[in-house]
């Protein structure tokens, strides 16, 4: 899962010790600040064995957490890139990007390359 980090107390996350890595930081502490790669995590690959929290959809899947953003969520193409790339070079077979915004662009705003 690649997104901003993961509440990794939570208990459908807990119960997978998940590998985790943040790609800004370079370490592996990958806390989330507004809650949406936790959110994303628990629907991909929440423990379904554990009795608690919600099931992901992925069952007992491993689950890798790659944090590609910062605090306020904010990412750039090459952050994402670089996720991508770690979490393959790092065994994942399946990744999930949390790619998604609070608001779709406006056909005004897009620019034709």
């Amino acid at each position: 899962m690649i997104d901003t980090g993961a509440d990794l107390s939570a208990p459908d996350l807990s119960a997978k010790a998940p590998q985790t890595y943040s790609i800004r930081k370079r370490l592996t502490d990958v806390p989330d600040a507004n809650g949406h790669g936790t959110f994303v995590a628990a629907l991909a690959a929440g423990s379904s064995t554990n009795g608690d929290g919600i099931a992901g959809v992925g069952g007992e899947a491993g689950l890798m957490v790659v944090q590609a953003s910062g605090p306020t969520g904010a990412f750039t193409d090459v952050d994402e890139a670089a996720a991508i790339v770690y979490a393959v070079d790092h065994g994942a077979r399946t990744a999930t990007p949390g790619l998604g915004g609070w608001t779709p662009p406006s056909v005004g705003n897009r620019r034709a390359n």
